[in-house]
């Protein structure tokens, strides 16, 4: 081979070799220009996802308590805002919010809302062609709905807040909730007509506006410790109102925490119970009252028996020596009598014996009964005692019949036996003298 065919050879060979190491070059920036147009889509999308998130967050931003209109802007921007996208539904609930123009045509896309795990609702976006929406576009949408979802649960618990507050606001007790401070953060309508104050009169004030001096503290000092320990204190407390009025009130203590069950104040509950309040204390006095004079009247007592005991003693000294003496100076003359004088005076001699006999006696409940009675009645009741009928009595007493039957009655009457089937002179005879 001659010397210049070698060189041509060798510089083939170089061609070639340069041309393959061309063709892998422009394949590796091939490579790389895709690389690179994918990396831009990508960016883009990100982009798209980012503008469209942070759009959400200023409609959020812009009303934030006004939901219906919070969710009509952002099915607008849904509807409005995507490559591709016809229009957009949001169904939160029982509410619909359409963008405008609405049109259910072409590719549908659907994605549920959830309330922790409770579905409540939808978030659905209408696109012209299958290819409209990138599967990282589908990330962004699940990310709105989940937005969605957390707006709803902040509604419902605005919702719940306002009821609870419109409630609160309607009891008819005073609730009052004070930070850990003790400066008053809420005032119901109950609080205002219990104390005077108004909300704005009251909110920011120290809760020791409404006790008299030095009964805060005495709360604070007995109170607080069962607080914080059970969560809870109750008590009956002197309260005041704007006027300076005092009166006692049924007071209900709770405490209020955070998240992460941190103490963040209290809340409290007063009921006006001063009628029923100073009705116990005046029943209580008068119990104290009652003991006392019960215990002087026991005392009293006391002495008064001693007394009737000495009396009785007394009286049967006396009476035996007055039986004595009747013994010894009457009874005798009496027996002489009984001898001497006629026959028809035995009745009325025996009748002066037994009277003059029961005069040492102690007062017997025939005595007690014949108070009752008026001199006739008592003559008339002795004589029926001893077994007269009202024809004797009457012959007896020079009375008419119809005026003893008339003493009768009301002798019944006043021992208490009218009306009743007894008989008047078995009932005298049962109380015989003791």
């Amino acid at each position: 081979m001659s010397e210049g065919s070698g060189k041509k050879d060798r510089k083939e060979t170089d061609l070639l070799l340069e041309n393959s190491r061309l063709v892998r070059e422009n394949e590796k920036l091939r490579s790389s220009i895709e690389r690179f147009s994918d990396a831009a889509r990508n960016m883009e999308l990100k982009f798209h996802e980012l503008d469209i998130l942070i759009k959400v967050s200023d409609i959020v931003d812009r009303n934030p308590l006004n939901f219906d209109a919070l969710f009509q802007s952002i099915a607008q921007l849904l509807g409005d805002g995507w490559r591709g996208s016809i229009s957009a539904l949001i169904r939160i609930e029982d509410c619909e919010y359409r963008s405008n123009p609405y049109d259910e045509k072409g590719i549908e896309f659907h994605e549920p809302v959830l309330a922790g795990r409770e579905v409540i609702g939808f978030l659905k976006i209408f696109f012209e062609t299958e290819g409209s929406i990138d599967p990282l576009e589908i990330d962004v949408l699940k990310a709105v709905a989940e937005r969605l979802g957390k707006i709803s649960l902040r509604r419902r618990a605005l919702r719940s807040l306002k009821e609870q507050s419109r409630i609160i606001d309607n009891l008819h007790e005073s609730v009052i909730s004070r930070d850990m401070s003790g400066y008053i953060t809420s005032w119901n309508k109950g609080a205002e007509r219990l104390f005077g104050y108004t909300r704005e009169e009251a909110l920011g004030r120290h809760i020791s506006l409404v006790y008299p001096d030095g009964e805060y503290q005495i709360i604070e000092n007995e109170g607080f410790e069962e607080l914080f320990s059970k969560g809870r204190y109750e008590t009956d407390v002197l309260l005041k109102r704007k006027d300076g009025e005092r009166f006692y009130a049924h007071l209900s203590l709770a405490t209020t925490e955070d998240d992460q069950g941190r103490y963040t104040g209290m809340i409290g509950f007063a009921l006006d119970i001063d009628k029923r309040k100073r009705t116990e204390l005046e029943l209580e006095k008068s119990k104290v009252q009652l003991l006392q004079e019960s215990q002087e009247l026991e005392r009293k007592n006391i002495a008064l028996r001693e007394v009737l005991t000495h009396l009785e003693m007394e009286k049967q000294k006396i009476g035996g020596e007055v039986s004595k003496k009747i013994s010894l100076r009457i009874v005798p003359i009496l027996n002489l009598i009984k001898r001497e004088a006629p026959s028809k005076l035995d009745e009325y001699v025996k009748a002066l014996e037994q009277e003059i006999m029961n005069i040492t006696e102690p007062e017997d409940e025939l005595i007690l009964l014949f108070r009752r009675l008026t001199p006739r009645e008592i003559e008339i009741s002795t004589l029926i005692r001893r077994g007269m009928n009202t024809k004797e009595i009457s012959a007896r007493l020079h009375l008419s019949p119809e005026t003893v039957q008339k003493h009768r009655r009301n002798i019944r009457r006043k021992l208490g036996i009218s009306g009743k089937s007894v008989n008047l002179s078995a009932f005298l005879k049962t109380r015989r003298d003791n």
